[in-house]
């Protein structure tokens, strides 16, 4: 899960919002943040579904900010873990994998560990997915 925090001049603390690997919102938390009615009133009319949202609606506002919160790296077993629980079996080699996991920095790390789900469901039909080191060779997430 991607969370990101917005924070404005115009009230203390902040609001949380998740999204999932699809980019659509799963968390909304405004226990962090000391908000009027009114302004809890705007929020929860102005859920927004995804990050582009987000970044639409709060990311313009005068005074405010929105910011994504970095999460340590996953190790590599949760990656491995990860990549077949997406898919089937495959060919891909763990030593590979694992190498070139090891020279990565956590926050590519992350960000390849947070698109793998993204990368499977974007894979048309007939299409083989990449092997599990060739997925992380070719850096698809940040194209």
């Amino acid at each position: 899960m991607r969370k990101f925090q917005f924070t404005s001049k115009n009230f203390d603390g902040a609001i949380i919002y998740g999204f999932n690997d699809r980019e659509k919102i799963v968390l909304l938390d405004i226990s962090g943040a000391t908000l009027s009615e009114e302004q809890e009133r705007y929020i929860f009319m102005n859920i927004p579904g995804n990050i582009g949202t987000l970044n639409n609606i709060y990311g313009r506002q005068k005074g405010g900010k929105v910011e994504e919160i970095l999460q340590s790296a996953p190790a590599f077993a949760d990656f491995w873990a990860s990549w077949f629980r997406n898919r089937h079996k495959d060919n891909s080699s763990k030593k590979k994998a694992e190498i070139r996991w090891n020279r990565m920095p956590a926050a590519q790390q992350a960000a390849a560990f947070n698109y793998i789900g993204k990368y499977m469901m974007n894979i048309p039909n007939g299409t083989v997915p990449k092997l599990a080191e060739m997925y992380l060779n070719s850096e698809v997430w940040e194209n």
